[in-house]
Formats: structure tokens, sequence, C-alpha cells
């Protein structure tokens, strides 16, 4: 089966205006289907309108989503990410002199730590921007896309992609090309990639975005791993998938998060119905849902407003959307009367912050998603 979505606002870069730039549209379509012999629940490309938007923004070195990996603000994220993969993987809990490739590798700054503990690393990555931390890290970046040829000849003890594989059109070409690449049978492919199973399970839209391709659970990360020829164990790991040995614990399919996403659309309209005063806590992760239920009136609700703490988004939009994102200052300023917070990591968090200023009515992920009301 297949579940088509028309509209959804084309996010790939904070903006200052309400419109894209380079001629990008503000909403593009999303079609789900569920791949035969994996079950994994991917885009549908094969009419490439999507992919030629991403493939135009990719050569204009204009995607740059919130997340990329610096290292004044993800020191703590990376050491606990190495740490991690020595606790797993004790036969190399020794870095030093181990060959070790990252694809899709952003700043570098995973490949200057592994470097610091002895490692020899290279980092491949297709954007501009990494070329530019190459030297202030110490470190070799190929600006390519992977699997390039630029690689021919070199052989790797350790492959990492981390946050990667829900961006491949063909996965298959993709873990081929890791394949070659990799030493000996002992040699190791770790993946980190984003578990959307509590997304599918609750029908949370946040979880589509167009540069997403891929929606993987621990399930059908073992199975699509299995179908390439790859032996893993998976573990569950800060809302990531990292490889190494695990079973499936859920099968969620299309059909199931489709019926989960009108559950959660009926929910959060109950909600927001509800209410003269709303304030939305990371509206990026909320702005699916909004649009799925009131389309371009969500330009009329003047009930209805943004915050987020990243100063990178303050006071930019989301394609299409009038309502500009305002930081946690703007809220303590104005209140809403009540505040929906669509994280479902940093929930508690959020809240807790807010609360420790003001006493305000809160929900949380867990609250909207989970919650009977």
């Amino acid at each position: 089966m297949s579940f088509k979505i028309d509209e959804l606002p084309f996010i790939y870069n904070p903006i200052k205006t309400i419109d894209n730039e380079n001629d990008i549209p503000n909403f593009l379509s999303i079609e789900l289907i569920e791949d035969v012999f994996t079950n994994l629940i991917k885009q549908f490309t094969d009419d490439n309108k999507v992919l030629n938007y991403l493939n135009k923004i990719y050569l204009l070195q204009e995607s740059n989503l919130p997340g990329m990996i610096r290292e004044e603000t993800s020191g703590e994220y990376i050491e606990h990410f190495i740490n991690f993969i020595v606790e797993k993987i004790p036969e190399y809990s020794c870095l030093k002199d181990l060959h070790i490739l990252e694809i899709g590798c952003g700043t570098g700054f995973l490949l200057k730590k592994l470097k610091e503990n002895g490692a020899k690393v290279i980092g491949i990555d297709p954007l501009e921007s990494p070329k530019r931390y190459s030297e202030e890290y110490n470190v070799e970046i190929i600006k390519d896309f992977f699997p390039s040829d630029k690689l021919d000849g070199l052989k790797f003890d350790i492959i990492i992609n981390h946050l990667v594989l829900e961006h491949i059109n063909d996965l298959g070409d993709f873990l081929f090309g890791c394949k070659k690449l990799l030493k000996n049978d002992n040699s190791l492919l770790i993946s980190g990639t984003v578990n959307s199973e509590v997304y599918l399970e609750h029908g949370d839209l946040s979880l589509l975005f167009h540069e997403h391709l891929n929606y993987f659970t621990k399930n059908t990360l073992f199975k699509t791993l299995e179908f390439y020829n790859f032996e893993s164990e998976i573990y569950e790991w800060d809302n990531n998938l990292l490889i190494s040995i695990s079973k499936n614990k859920n099968n969620l399919n299309l059909l199931s998060y489709k019926v989960n996403i009108e559950k959660s659309l009926s929910k959060i309209k109950k909600l927001i119905d509800n209410s003269d005063d709303i304030g939305i806590y990371i509206p990026y992760r909320a702005i699916n849902s909004l649009y799925m239920i009131y389309g371009d009136q969500i330009n009329e609700m003047t009930k209805l407003r943004f915050f987020d703490d990243n100063p990178v988004l303050h006071n930019t939009y989301i394609p299409g959307i009038i309502i500009k994102i305002e930081n946690f200052e703007d809220l303590l300023k104005k209140s809403p009367k009540l505040i929906l917070i669509f994280s479902n990591t940093y929930s508690e968090k959020i809240k807790n912050k807010i609360l420790d200023s003001k006493k305000l009515k809160i929900m949380t992920w867990d609250e909207i998603f989970k919650g009977d009301f």
C-alpha cells in the first residue's frame, strides 16, 4: 500500500522570510510506501520530484537543518557516542591505529575525537561546510557523495555513518559500497539512524521530513541490513539505532502508522480547538501535524505561537507559515495559557525549565501522544 500527503512544508534551512529561496517550493507532497522485503517505510521517489529538489539544495550547499555536530555544542554527545562504541565492541576498546571512515561526517568533530584516541581517520561529505572545519580539526574530509571513486583502494577497520541512512535513496548501492571498503570479516559497519518506532506507533507527523527518505524501526533496520548480508546487533541509544547486535521488538507497518496518525491528529485538534491561547514548543516537530489538521488556516490562527530554544531559529519562519518563531525570553514576557511540547527527547527538560520560571499549563510529548483525553 501507499500513503500520500499532498502538501507538507519543505524545510531545509532556517529562513528569515516565509518563502524558500532559489525557486525551492514552500510545500511538496510526501508519499510513503512499504518495502516488500524488509517492511521498511520509505518515501516513494520514482517520480524524482522530491529527489530533484533535494539534489538542488545539496548542489547549492544549503541543506543546514539544526543539528550539525559542532565542538561547542556536541562535545559531551560525541564522548558518549565513542564510549558506547568501545563498551559494546570490546575488541576495539583501543582505537589506536585503526583505520576509520565516517560517511556524512558533517564538521568532522567526531573524526577529530577519534583521531585524538589514536585512530587514523578520513571523512566524506557532499556539502561545502565540512571542508571549512577540515583544517580547524586537522582531519581529511573528501567533498563527494558516497559511494565515491575517491575512496578506491582504501580499506577500513570501521566505517561509521551516523544519521545518514535515513537520507539514502538507494540503500543497496550505499551498503554494498560500505562492504567493498571494509578491510576483512572482522571489520565493522556502525550506523546510527533515527529510531522511528515511537513516532510510527503514535502517529506523530513530525517524523516526516522530505530529506528523510527512510523511516527505520529496530525490526526494519535489522531486516534491511540482513537483506544486504550484514549480521547485526542493534542497540537503542539516545533515540538512535546503533548497529551491533539485537533482535526485533516490534513490527510496525505503514497501515498502522496511518491509523495512528489519525488518532494523534484527532487529539491534537481537540487540544487546540479547546484553547484560545496556545504556545507550540519545538514547532519544527509540530508543523506537519498542524498543517495536516488546519492547512493554510494556520496563518489565520492568531491564538497560535511558536517557541524554540535554538538561537538559530529565533525570529525565523517555517516555509509558508507566517508565525514567527519566538524564544524562551519571549515566552516569559508574554505567556500563553497552554503550552504543547512536541519534543519526545527533551519534553521533561523543557517543561521543568518553564516551570522553574513560571507556573503554566503544560503538556509534554508523552501526554499529547500517549494520553487519553
